[in-house]
C-alpha cells in the first residue's frame, strides 16, 4: 500500500471491492468473503458510514453506525458500531483505528454499542482500542449460539 490512508463517505459498492479478513468471513451468521451491492446499500442507508482507502486505491475498511433509535426529547439516539476490515492492513491499521476512535468520540449518539465474538481475540481488543468499554457477556448469542461480548460508549 503506497501512500497515506484516506477516508471518505462509504459508497455501497465499496463492500464488493473489500478483500475481507478471513476472521470476518463468518460474522453475525453470515458466511462469505464477499458482500453484495445490496448489503452495501443497507449499510450506507443504516447510518453514517465511511471507507478507508489505501494510497494504491485498495479498499481497506468500511465502517460506520447503524441507527437503532433516533434522537428525541429524551435521548441523543442509539446506534450499533460496525466495521469490515481488509486482510493485510499493516501500518494502515493504526490510521483506521484512530479514525474509528474519533468517529466514536465525536458522535452525537448517546449510546453506541458493538457486539463482538469472544473467541476472536482481535475483536474485543479492537473494540477497546476504538474507545468502547466491555459491559456484558452474551452466551449462546446469535444464530450460531456462540459467546459474544457487548461493548458500549454511553455519552
Amino acid at each position: 500500500m503506497a501512500g497515506p490512508v484516506t477516508f471518505r463517505p462509504m459508497c455501497a459498492g465499496d463492500v464488493v471491492q473489500l478483500a475481507l479478513q478471513p476472521s470476518q468471513h463468518v460474522c453475525l451468521g453470515v458466511t462469505r468473503a464477499v458482500h453484495s451491492i445490496e448489503e452495501g446499500e443497507e449499510l450506507v442507508a443504516g447510518g453514517p458510514a465511511w471507507t478507508a482507502v489505501g494510497g494504491d486505491g485498495r479498499i481497506l475498511c468500511c465502517a460506520g453506525f447503524t441507527l437503532l433509535w433516533p434522537a428525541n426529547g429524551l435521548t441523543g439516539g442509539h446506534a450499533v458500531a460496525w466495521a469490515l476490515l481488509a486482510a493485510d492492513l499493516g501500518a494502515a491499521q493504526l490510521a483506521i483505528t484512530r479514525f474509528a476512535r474519533r468517529r466514536i468520540e465525536e458522535s452525537r449518539f448517546d449510546r453506541i454499542e458493538a457486539i463482538v465474538r469472544a473467541g476472536i481475540v482481535a475483536e474485543p481488543k479492537w473494540a477497546r482500542l476504538v474507545g468502547l468499554r466491555r459491559r456484558a457477556l452474551l452466551r449462546k448469542w446469535g444464530p450460531e449460539g456462540k459467546t459474544h461480548l457487548l461493548f458500549e460508549r454511553v455519552g
